[in-house]
């Protein structure tokens, strides 16, 4: 069962239109994925100290319906996980789907950047939300 994030449209998320401005709905879905991360006690302080960073490498999305301020818009999040890499797909719903996301974030070595494998304990924590 995906992970769900209720994200309330104030007027900071919009631009002079009073729609959604494009770039809040990734900054949404990043928020999304890191509340899921801090619930499953795997937040950027204990990724560091386990010498690991996960940075994004991918992100997109594509807007399916009209969002504006007042609106709530549930961030359903389900992840795929790869070997050294997370693909957190999220859909965010109105009444009806308002947009589709992706974004992906590689675990990495904080001192040589390389790629690292995803812990066990995060890619089972994960698992129950795929």
């Amino acid at each position: 069962m995906p992970y769900t994030y209720h994200w309330p449209i104030r007027s900071g998320d919009t631009d002079f239109s009073g729609l959604v401005y494009t770039p809040a709905v990734i900054d949404c879905v990043v928020e999304a994925v890191q509340a899921l991360l801090e619930d499953i006690d795997y937040d950027p302080q204990t990724a560091m100290e386990d010498d690991i960073l996960y940075p994004a490498a991918h992100a997109e999305a594509d807007y399916l319906g009209e969002i504006s301020i007042g609106d709530q818009v549930a961030v359903e999040i389900t992840p795929d996980i790869g070997t050294t890499s997370v693909t957190f797909e999220a859909l965010g719903t109105l009444d009806t789907v308002v947009f589709e996301s992706e974004l992906t974030l590689v675990f990495v070595d904080t001192d040589s950047k390389e790629p690292q494998p995803v812990p066990d304990d995060v890619a089972e924590a994960l698992s129950t939300y795929a």
